[in-house]
């Protein structure tokens, strides 16, 4: 019976974990690049329109934990039962709770992981490339702080 109750607790939680996550990790984007957001992601998420880009200065960082909110919460849909499901197949131990924890911390701390690399990369290869016109990349108008805007995820 404790069982049937683990599951849909499970993905639950896993959905709040992934979107704790992402509320740190679009905070620690944004005070890389605030214009990654002001130019891309608010405007990607209807927050507001391409003119509009200083409407959210008194509000940024609420609208920044929302965008990290819808951007994330969606993958403890996919993680949650993957990881729950593996978890009661084969762990035999009463301790499916704690184990399934774990597994989705570690999951949370490669996703941070690669998003480090992804950061370094940018401002290692991809930036600079860009500004010496070795890679074309599709930047919105008026982006000030390029290498800091491809680092954070400036789309290609």
């Amino acid at each position: 019976m404790k069982q049937v109750l683990y599951f849909p607790l499970f993905v639950l939680i896993a959905c709040i974990i992934a979107a704790g996550f992402g509320i740190i990790h679009d905070i620690f984007t944004h005070c890389i690049s605030p214009e990654y957001y002001t130019k891309f992601k608010f405007i990607q998420f209807g927050f507001i329109e391409e003119f509009e880009e200083d409407v959210l200065v008194d509000n940024r960082l609420t609208y920044v934990a929302l965008t990290g909110i819808i951007a994330t919460w969606w993958t403890g849909l996919i993680g949650g039962p993957i990881i729950a499901l593996v978890n009661l197949l084969i762990n035999k131990t009463q301790h499916f709770f704690s184990s399934g924890i774990k597994a989705l911390l570690i999951g949370i701390s490669c996703s941070a992981i690669a998003g480090l690399v992804g950061l370094l990369l940018g401002y290692t290869y991809f930036g600079p490339a860009v500004l010496k016109d070795q890679i074309a990349w599709n930047l919105p108008n008026n982006v000030v702080h390029q290498v800091d805007y491809i680092a954070v995820g400036g789309r290609r």
